[in-house]
């Protein structure tokens, strides 16, 4: 910040500003120091990562348009979710990455916080509005629960800047040439661009209701200038749109192709708040919070980050105190709007919850996008901008003048001040005049109206005009100086109506707390709890408690602030406000990154990575979620999701908001945790050279508890095995993939979950089969391969099979005598020699691991691993007319792939008797192509990648050729032109208003 800026601030905007940069800073910064930088949620499985490969392709030489790390290849750029383009992401190619990240993470909150402090100071607020407005907006509600999404929190960061460009733009165009206009056009499309290359397209869609709202509000004040306004905004609009082609454009064609262009209502009505939840408005944690402080994590309908709407108490408070005034014809600081836009965006919210919601269904993009919750955004910032409004109102307006001229120098003066007045004279007249006065002035008087040469004022203006003007463009005496009339009013009936209904939110409260400690089931069977839990409200008396206490407090403030003095009253709303703010910033979401799992390599991934080689990929199977706090160490080492990046680790799955339609159809991997069973059973695992399967102990088995009956599952549904010392306990598991039949001649096998020492297994038969086998055939097998047989003997429905003394297992297997009976099995229990630790061989994998397609590796940690032994690699050769990836291979045909470091660029050596096709293990996806090149030398030509099946295949010549991989989408050269051009345009009408700026003014 400008020295001389920083001199001309009041004590009460350097106070504020300094606390409101120490935290933004502060928070990003300080965690980094101990290498633990804030990074909760998707910030850590994804945005990150992400990232961190951003700036690896840059910094080796590449543009990052293509991920080869997750989902067997997808686009990087044309994803969203990387921010590929977006500056602060090229942090990542020259910084280590939790640095990079620390600084991309202090600006967002330097933009939020004094983004915001900048716009209310402008419309004029005080410093303390502006100050809990601010805190407000930037520490809680969406922009506080939502940060676990950094694309999303960046792009609704910028908003306060693409609103001060507005604001400049409409109040120079009444006064000044259009020539003028040229540094907030310059503003707005700056930042427009960068909301769009933040890569959220949720923020884009409410940054632009608001940006929308908020011009057709102008236009509406300035009915003769709209025209032009409109003109001036298209404009910079059409410069943000080229500035940031670069993203928009590969990403939409993306969207097209994606899950999502497949997606129908059901995917836009996705997330939609239900009415009843809007009871967090008032208590975000009412069902619990991010486990700080000891409190429970929260239970509810949705995740916690898409039910954060509340920005505190005060808000709700000043929405309601405030409606009188805006209700009024002629509402003081066009309050109008700010209550269209809360409202709006709880409409919209609401999704398909109102009648709306197949309406907006069919708007362009906006339809196209799921969890409505997320326009709840728009709301929270509506909200702060009242709550800013409120507070300055109630501290009696002192600091007005201070206000305007502030708002003068941050705009940019002398261009600022209005047909050319002195800066005084303005922010007297912003800060001072009724609320039509100066828009009248602005937008209806001429521009050669003769001046009164004593304040740069038209002249013939009334006498009070001209006395306000002085009394607020003196310096400020340290005084509270009475409340003008013409801003507060009288104290009509609507207004002692709202001030006692402003204790509302509070009584609100106390009511809903009340409610949930009398009856906590009733209460939350109304929230649509799936887990009801009667015992959560005593454990959140440590954040109900508190709350209510604030409530009281803010209610009786409500209630009794008239009475107090100016001074008293700002000091109790300061302190309010900061509490208020404080308590919901406390309870919010800022884990910090283990340092285990950002780290470049650890125990774990060497493990993984032995297990994968150098090029094949990995899958961690958990679509139920059961990685429990004993196994979950180790996951956080391994670093599930997108964070097999930071390891260089590639996988067949992902975490993000789009994938390939083509791929999500025949692996279902955009189910965080999940890959089709029959492709592990089947041939889709090989062709996607898928090395090595991690998973839960629980999907191969559930452990059972000493004295527990053996469940097995029968043609006639669940019943219990009860053996000597062995009975039924309530709540046991079920058989879920029984029975199991074992045919005369053939046998079954099942993987244990982990390596047992000499184990014993027991064998439940189908009991309503009859006649039943005499004797079974039981196999061990080791961790080598090796088996020992031994007889097992049924008697009654049981049999046992012991391992010889010595023996370890890691699977065994079942044989029917070929001259004999069907083998029915309902339930096989595994255990060591003394019958304890029993484990029920039963769960999803069970039908989709065979042997010797997989084969039981060394586990990592707790979690089983096992290696697939038909992997067809990362290349291979087929006969030309080939349909089938995992059809026989060409004889003597040999490929060899070498992958760059961007990833969008492979090179595969073929030698081959014959015409063939070359395929190769990368999910397929538009604008491949392939640059075949004859060893011996000549010309190479460009071949275009097609689809066998969900991978890559390209017809390759007799002989050694070298084939080129490239990756090179239209869209993303096209938009990468755009935005050159467009940067090159912006940057020459920077210098020209920059030099315009510092000419002498006439």
């Amino acid at each position: 910040m400008p020295t001389g800026l920083w001199r001309r601030f009041r004590p009460g905007d350097r106070l504020s500003v300094g606390v409101l940069t120490a935290v933004a800073t502060g928070t990003a910064i300080l965690p980094t120091s101990f290498g633990r930088p804030i990074m909760n949620g998707d910030n850590l499985i994804q945005n990150y990562p992400l990232r961190v490969l951003v700036g690896q392709i840059v910094r080796d030489g590449h543009l990052p348009l293509w991920d080869a790390a997750i989902w067997s290849g997808t686009p990087l750029l044309a994803a969203w979710n990387a921010g590929a383009a977006f500056p602060g992401t090229w942090l990542f190619a020259i910084l280590p990455g939790i640095w990079a990240w620390a600084i991309n993470l202090m600006l967002m909150g330097l933009c939020a916080t004094l983004g915001m402090y900048v716009f209310l100071r402008r419309q004029p607020v005080g410093p303390a509005g502006a100050f809990i407005g601010s805190a407000t907006f930037a520490f809680t509600g969406f922009m506080s629960g939502q940060s676990a999404h950094f694309g999303l929190v960046l792009g609704t960061s910028l908003l306060p800047f693409l609103l001060i460009g507005i604001d400049e733009i409409a109040r120079r165009l009444a006064v000044r040439p259009l020539r003028d206009l040229l540094g907030p056009v310059l503003l707005l499309s700056a930042a427009a661009a960068l909301v769009v290359l933040a890569g959220e397209p949720r923020a884009i869609s409410n940054d632009a209701i608001v940006v929308g709202v908020y011009s057709l509000a102008w236009c509406w004040r300035s009915p003769r200038h709209a025209t032009r306004l409109l003109l001036v905004f298209a404009a910079a609009a059409s410069l943000a749109l080229a500035l940031s082609a670069v993203q928009w454009l590969p990403g939409l064609q993306f969207l097209q192709a994606s899950e999502r262009g497949a997606g129908g209502y059901q995917v836009y009505a996705a997330g939609s708040l239900s009415p009843s939840w809007g009871v967090f408005f008032l208590l975000p944690y009412l069902l619990g919070g991010n486990g700080n402080f000891g409190l429970p994590t929260f239970a509810g309908p949705l995740n916690l980050p898409e039910l954060s709407m509340g920005v505190g108490i005060l808000p709700l408070v000043a929405f309601v105190a405030l409606l009188p005034a805006a209700l009024r014809r002629h509402s003081p600081n066009r309050l109008g709007v700010w209550y269209i836009l809360a409202i709006g965006g709880l409409v919209l919210a609401l999704g398909t919850y109102t009648p709306f919601g197949h309406v907006l269904w069919h708007v362009p993009l906006f339809g196209g996008q799921r969890l409505q919750n997320r326009n709840i955004a728009i709301t929270d910032f509506a909200l702060a901008v009242l709550v800013a409004y409120w507070a300055d109102r109630l501290v009696g307006g002192h600091e007005r003048a201070v206000a305007a001229s502030s708002a003068g120098l941050l705009a940019g003066s002398p261009e600022n001040s209005a047909a050319g007045l002195p800066e005084d004279s303005v922010a007297g007249l912003r800060a001072g005049l009724p609320e039509d006065s100066v828009a009248g002035l602005r937008a209806g008087l001429p521009e050669d109206s003769p001046r009164d040469s004593r304040a740069g004022l038209p002249a013939g203006l009334p006498e009070h005009f001209e006395a306000r003007t002085q009394e607020n463009s003196g310096e400020h005496s340290g005084e509270h100086t009475q409340v003008p009339p013409a801003e507060a009013g009288a104290d009509t009936l609507a207004e002692r109506v709202a001030r006692w209904a402003s204790a509302l939110p509070a009584l609100a409260v106390l009511v809903v707390v009340a409610i949930y400690l009398a009856d906590p089931i009733g209460l939350e069977r109304r929230l649509d709890v799936i887990q009801l839990a009667p015992d959560k409200a005593r454990q959140l008396l440590g954040y109900l408690v508190p709350a209510c206490a604030l409530a009281v407090a803010v209610g009786v403030f409500a209630l009794a602030a008239r009475h107090l003095s100016p001074r008293v009253r700002e000091r109790v709303l300061v302190a309010l406000a900061v509490a208020d703010i404080s308590f919901l910033a406390a309870n919010g979401p800022f884990a910090l990154a283990p340092a285990v799992t950002i780290a470049k390599a650890n125990s774990a991934t060497a493990q993984l990575a032995a297990l994968t080689g150098s090029q094949g990929r990995y899958l961690f199977y958990d679509p139920y979620f059961y990685v429990a706090p004993s196994t979950q160490p180790i996951a956080e080492e391994l670093g599930f999701f997108d964070l097999g990046i930071l390891h260089h680790i590639a996988s067949v799955q992902g975490y993000g908001s789009v994938v390939s339609e083509l791929y999500q159809a025949v692996t279902t991997t955009h189910q965080v945790g999940n890959f089709d069973l029959g492709g592990i059973s089947g041939t889709t695992a090989n062709v996607l050279d898928l090395r090595a399967l991690l998973t839960s102990p629980l999907y191969l088995a559930h452990p059972l508890p000493d004295g527990a009956a053996i469940p097995i599952l029968t043609e006639r549904g669940p019943q219990f095995s009860v053996g000597p010392g062995e009975k039924v306990l309530s709540g046991e598991a079920e058989a879920l993939t029984g029975p199991w039949f074992v045919l005369p001649g053939t046998d079954r096998m099942w993987f244990l979950p982990r390596i047992v020492q000499g184990p014993s297994a027991t064998l439940v038969l189908d009991p309503t089969v009859r006649p039943q086998a005499r004797d079974i055939g039981v196999s061990f097998v080791d961790l080598q391969g090796r088996s020992v047989s031994v007889t097992a003997r049924v008697r009654g429905t049981r049999a046992r099979a012991v391992a010889p003394a010595g023996f370890d297992a890691v699977q065994i297997r079942v044989t029917a005598p070929v001259r004999g009976l069907t083998i029915v099995l309902g339930g096989v229990v595994i255990a060591n020699r003394t019958g304890s630790g029993r484990q029920l061989l039963d769960g999803l994998l069970q039908t989709a691991l065979s042997a010797p397609h997989w084969r039981f590796a060394t586990p990592v940690g707790p979690l089983p691993a096992f290696v697939n032994t038909e992997s067809r690699g990362p290349a291979w050769v087929l006969a030309r007319d080939s349909s089938d990836p995992d059809a026989p291979l060409l004889p003597d045909a040999i490929a060899a792939t070498t992958v760059s470091a961007a990833g969008e660029e492979m090179r595969t050596v073929v030698t081959t008797p014959q015409p063939g096709l070359l395929v190769r293990s990368t999910a397929y996806a538009p604008d491949w192509y392939a640059e075949i090149q004859p060893a011996s030398g000549g010309p190479a030509h460009a071949v275009a990648v097609t689809a066998l099946g969900i991978v890559q295949a390209v017809p390759v010549p007799a002989g050694r050729s070298v084939v080129t991989w490239v990756y090179r989408p239209a869209t993303a050269r096209i938009g990468l032109w755009l935005t050159a051009g467009a940067t090159l345009v912006f940057l020459a009408l920077a210098v020209f208003a920059l030099r315009r700026r510092r000419a002498p003014s006439t």
